[in-house]
């Protein structure tokens, strides 16, 4: 895998694909129909291999944690979403395993801010999408950088019209495959919460 990632946010029967620096699939997430609390990443395009699992008992909440397994149900790691403390900020915990390995945090909160103010005007909802995007930076509790993630662009329309926000993660430090795996299952996470900013 080449970094940076794309995670590509579409509204249709995939919602989320995961694309590396060569434009190779990294995978395809998708909600059990009518269940938001369980998604499925799987290999391929068409849903016939899963890779990774993902569930939610409080997804409707004000917090909420996230679980990552693969399909035999081998647990990997979590991410937990502080609601009060994200109130100014986003804030998150991110687990490999059963420690604390790394936390999420909202690069600028005045982004989030001036993008509130200028999307209420009449015609600067393009400013929002082409500059105030919000960055978020994975790293480990001491501060040593991981990764970070940051709405690139508006949405935009593809070659099949499906509508898309593209977020891109880009690595700023290094990780083992492990972390790194739950890292990306994380990031992906952020961007399904966070990306009605920007």
């Amino acid at each position: 895998m080449e970094f940076p990632v794309e995670v590509r946010y579409f509204m249709g029967p995939i919602p989320i694909a995961l694309v590396d620096a060569r434009g190779s699939a990294i995978g395809y997430a998708d909600c059990a129909s009518g269940f938001p609390q369980y998604w499925t990443v799987y290999a391929d395009e068409a849903k016939t291999t899963p890779i990774y699992k993902l569930s939610s008992d409080n997804v409707n909440s004000f917090s909420v944690e996230w679980r990552f397994e693969r399909p035999d149900k081998t647990p990997l790691g979590s991410i937990e979403r502080f609601g009060r403390r994200s109130v100014w900020r986003a804030y998150y915990d991110v687990r490999v395993g059963d420690g604390l390995t790394f936390t999420v945090q909202e690069a600028n909160p005045f982004v989030k801010l001036a993008n509130f103010f200028v999307s209420t005007a009449p015609f600067m909802q393009v400013l929002t999408g082409g500059i105030l995007n919000p960055t978020y930076r994975l790293s480990r509790p001491g501060g040593a950088p991981g990764l970070r993630i940051r709405k690139t662009g508006p949405t935009t329309i593809d070659a099949t019209w499906s509508t898309a926000r593209i977020f891109t993660i880009d690595r700023d430090g290094d990780m083992s495959d492990a972390e790194q795996e739950v890292a990306l299952l994380s990031l992906m996470v952020v961007a399904m919460n966070e990306g009605t900013r920007g």
